[in-house]
């Protein structure tokens, strides 16, 4: 029986984590501005970065099957940004 969420297999969730790690939610003063501020960084967000992060999509299935379902290294490394 394995989880049906993993967020090394997910990599909306790396993205996320990337925003959260530069996104200060104290630094706006009202909701829109922090939606405002979020959507500018997502929209910077490095297309070669996304790229990266779906293409090790394919290495990381190969580990979770190698793995037999465990963690991989890829869960250690997802939180990784790849600038």
């Amino acid at each position: 029986e394995h989880t049906p969420y993993s967020p090394d297999m997910n990599p909306i969730e790396e993205l996320w984590s990337i925003l959260k790690g530069r996104i200060n939610p104290e630094a706006y003063a009202t909701r829109e501005e922090f939606v405002q501020g979020l959507k500018d960084l997502w929209n910077g967000i490095d297309q070669q970065l996304i790229q990266k992060i779906i293409t090790s999509m394919h290495d990381r299935c190969l580990e979770v099957i190698k793995q037999k379902g465990q963690a991989t290294r890829w869960l250690q490394i997802s939180n990784i940004t790849f600038e």
